[in-house]
């Protein structure tokens, strides 16, 4: 594209109109055409910075099991372990990022409250459960939105 570029300015088109016929913008044409003029470089550069290292790699077992384990964990108990622990301060970004990158979640995991697990809920949900077939629809009070 760079050449294609080039090309159309030696070919005397203006930098707008050999942005325009390449789909550049014209700041692409014109620093293009100046850094040839100046360097006679026409190639594209090597990208800087690159890859960095995630910050919790050497810690992702613990992490792992610090997810399994809480299921409902905030996002903010697994990055005070390892702060605490190992020394490592991590944000909460970081975290995440380690989370994503495992393919695990934060999201609580219980498809149901625990509280219906103690004997007195039961009872009464039991009861609900007896009772409600035999109410007058009629009767109810309907809820007012808004």
């Amino acid at each position: 594209m760079r050449a294609r570029v080039l090309a159309a300015l030696d070919a005397g088109a203006t930098v707008r109109e050999a942005a325009e016929r390449s789909a550049v913008s014209p700041s692409y044409a014109a620093k293009a055409r100046l850094r040839r003029e100046a360097t006679g470089e026409v190639e594209a550069r090597p990208q800087r910075g690159g890859h960095r290292p995630r910050l919790l790699a050497p810690h992702e077992a613990a992490l792992r099991a610090r997810v399994d384990e809480a299921d409902d964990a905030t996002p903010a108990e697994p990055r005070a372990r390892p702060s605490k622990k190992r020394g490592v301060p991590v944000s909460l970004g970081a975290v995440w990022a380690a989370v994503a990158h495992m393919g695990l979640t934060l999201k609580k995991k219980r498809s149901r409250a625990a509280e219906q697990d103690r004997p007195d809920v039961a009872v009464a949900r039991a009861a609900w459960a007896g009772l409600a077939p035999r109410l007058d629809p009629s009767r109810l009070v309907a809820r007012q939105s808004g």
